[in-house]
């Protein structure tokens, strides 16, 4: 006779089985976490890496960076570059690193918002605040592109959490911490400045935080601050304040729409908005299993100066001018921390364990689109996507071209910067010549160009202005033209790629001399 096993004995469905574990404690809030982390690290390291045949244009644009060592480019300051060469110098090479280097950042980012959560609002609350961020669009595609937006992040949250733990005790070590959080943070992007401002609101408008201006720590860690940045505004003053005109003249070339940015926000976090109705939905009809939840008005003020004004003060500068949305990416940390605390007592057991499951459902759901986005894009007739350039063709075809015209190694790439990295970040000796404007890669002079060659190179039709002057200067330039054929996407019209090659010892340096 068959024996029926009672229901209680048999197996549940999985996502009811994903709950019960949370319940049990095998799935506590610093496990969720980690499980968070984890996710995020294996699935948008390994997706990027196996699916794509070309890294981002920004990693690309970091690797040539990394080369040179600089503190501060035309552009941004060089902290980014520095991570990326590291990287390159234990691997060995470039690649799939640039995406690990990303992931860490961004789970170094979920840590410190978790440990500000837990003093704020405790641990399930604190870890709700981190599992939102799962639903935030900057969280998610933009993060296989290691930039500095990306770079910012975990600096952010971490100059949050310091100021936090500095205000409320008398110990010089938050402080300093505090001071060196501020200091790379201004490394990895200027725009760390707006949340400075934003943290000196809070210390002067907060009545426990003012008191600290009594001791030694603020005033040490404004020192310490100091001493930290002073190299940076040293290049900054040298480069004439490059990078400032450079991002002026990004937000002057944006179509703007005073309603753009919100709405692009808006619509970017659809996925934010989702969690917080699983939450909604699983504490209908509860009880409250955790008694009453309050955030005391002292504790709202900081996450509202902190983790809002930054983004209020970029939205409603939108309405006035052009913003670029990957602006706001480090200023979405505290976000979630900001949900919970309006979400209050409806953050039930149940309600964390449906949050929980949902988010780390979407980590992997929104990971694994990333290639069927790349799929769709592979069967235009012309692909728009740079994940589908052959990065590794181009890079050993025009590496021979060099070497059987020249006999020599190639050592200098200009052009169009995306395809110049391309070529020159997997050689070992190459540099990139940025935009042929010695103002923007300083490091590339006159002489390296006559003594070692230059290849210059761009997608066909889109020649740049200096190619006929160089090859007027240098009578020995060979001009010509490869094809390629798209990855996975055979259908396309193939690449074109033009090139204007100058070997060593040609006579293009009094042209470059005057570019000066």
């Amino acid at each position: 006779m068959t024996t029926i096993p009672p229901a209680a004995a048999q197996p549940a469905p999985a996502p009811f089985r994903a709950a019960a574990l949370a319940r049990s404690g095998l799935l506590t809030p610093t496990a969720a976490v980690l499980a968070l982390c984890f996710l995020q690290l294996l699935f948008w390291t390994l997706v990027p890496a196996l699916s794509r045949s070309a890294l981002p244009r920004n990693v690309i644009e970091g690797y040539g960076w990394a080369r040179e060592w600089i503190v501060l480019s035309y552009k941004h300051p060089q902290l980014p570059a520095w991570c990326l060469g590291l990287s390159r110098f234990l691997y060995g090479g470039i690649g799939w690193p640039a995406y690990l280097v990303s992931q860490i950042f961004v789970c170094v980012t979920y840590i410190f918002v978790f440990l500000l959560g837990r003093d704020l609002v405790g641990g399930r609350h604190a870890a709700a605040g981190t599992l939102f961020l799962a639903g935030c669009y900057f969280f998610t595609w933009p993060t296989v592109q290691f930039d500095h937006n990306v770079a910012q992040m975990p600096f952010w949250a971490a100059i949050a959490w310091c100021l936090w733990r500095a205000s409320g005790q008398d110990r010089p070590g938050w402080w300093l911490a505090l001071a060196a959080a501020a200091g790379l943070g201004m490394y990895a992007k200027l725009s760390t400045g707006l949340l400075l401002l934003a943290c000196l609101a809070w210390l002067l408008a907060d009545r426990q935080a003012r008191a600290r201006f009594a001791g030694i720590g603020p005033w040490l860690a404004l020192a310490v601050f100091v001493l930290l940045v002073c190299p940076l505004l040293y290049e900054l003053w040298a480069l004439d304040f490059q990078p400032l005109k450079y991002m002026s003249a990004e937000s002057a070339g944006l179509r703007h729409n005073p309603l753009f940015f919100i709405a692009k926000e808006i619509g970017d976090n659809a996925a934010l908005f989702v969690l917080i109705g699983v939450v909604l939905f699983a504490a209908r009809g509860r009880e409250q299993t955790a008694g009453p939840f309050t955030l005391e008005r002292r504790r709202w003020i900081f996450l509202l100066l902190v983790g809002v004004a930054p983004l209020a003060c970029v939205a409603l500068a939108s309405l006035r001018g052009d913003i670029n949305a990957g602006w706001a990416a480090p200023m979405y940390n505290l976000v979630g921390l900001v949900v919970v605390g309006l979400l209050g007592s409806r953050l039930t057991a149940r309600a964390f364990d449906y949050l929980a499951v949902s988010a780390l459902g979407l980590v992997v759901l929104f990971a694994l689109a990333l290639p069927a986005t790349e799929i769709w894009q592979s069967m235009a007739a012309q692909p728009r996507s740079t994940a589908l350039w052959p990065e590794a063709a181009i890079a050993s075809r025009f590496e021979a071209l060099w070497r059987a015209k020249t006999g020599a190694p190639l050592a200098v790439v200009g052009g169009d910067p995306w395809i110049a990295g391309l070529i020159a970040d997997p050689l070992p000796q190459a540099r990139v010549f940025t935009e042929l404007d010695p103002s923007e890669a300083p490091w590339i002079t006159a002489d390296t160009v006559e003594q070692k060659g230059l290849l210059v190179v761009w997608r066909a039709g889109s020649e740049p202005a200096q190619v006929a002057d160089l090859e007027t200067a240098s009578p020995a330039s060979i001009f010509g033209q490869e094809t390629f054929i798209w990855s996975r996407a055979d259908r396309a019209e193939p690449l074109r790629i033009a090139y204007l090659l100058l070997p060593p010892g040609n006579r293009a340096g009094a042209f470059l001399r005057r570019q000066n």
